[in-house]
């Protein structure tokens, strides 16, 4: 798949033991970094021992269905409502379930879709969370437009930038579609 070198770059920094306590994953709309952000969420909190050598997460044990039933207690999401900003209380909403210790997998997970629609106001409590990391909490924030976000929370993630497959991708991609 074209985003390939996204996803081996997000396993080489989770086998190495170095996935950041915030990773930001950028690009232009229509990339599936949404899609992207879950599927890899799935694949971390995924059970199987398999997952390393399939880079797929099994879809079977309890944490996957968790995940397809966006229900698991270790995954967090938080989405501008009806197109509008993400509000204070939303981020403050989270603040609690961080504090909780995880109960399934070593690490929570965070995600926030569109996080460049963070009012003022929600800008600066995310910033003072990810400025005091909780260890057992990581975030996944997705973006559309980094520039749009402060240059605190930009310096606190890692960034995993998506780009539009080229046409060599985009044909293979299709090759098999009768």
């Amino acid at each position: 798949f074209w985003q390939k070198p996204q996803w081996e770059q997000a396993l080489f920094l989770h086998t190495q033991n170095r996935l950041p306590h915030a990773l930001l994953l950028s690009g232009i709309k229509g990339l599936g970094k949404k899609q992207f952000a879950h599927y890899f969420g799935r694949w971390l909190l995924c059970e199987s021992l398999d997952k390393v050598k399939t880079q797929a997460p099994c879809q079977k044990c309890q944490s996957c269905q968790w995940m397809i039933n966006d229900a698991h207690p270790e995954w967090f999401t938080i989405a501008p409502v009806e197109n509008a900003s993400i509000s204070i209380d939303q981020i403050r909403e989270v603040m609690p379930w961080m504090q909780l210790t995880p109960q399934y997998a070593t690490h929570k997970w965070v995600f926030i879709e569109e996080v460049d629609k963070l009012s003022l106001a929600a800008s600066h409590a995310l910033l003072k969370i990810l400025e005091e990391p909780s260890s057992s909490t990581r975030f996944i924030l997705v973006s559309s437009y980094k520039h749009r976000l402060q240059a605190t929370i930009l310096s606190r993630s890692t960034l995993l930038e998506f780009n539009p497959p080229c046409e060599s991708e985009v044909q293979t991609s299709f090759k098999d579609i009768p």
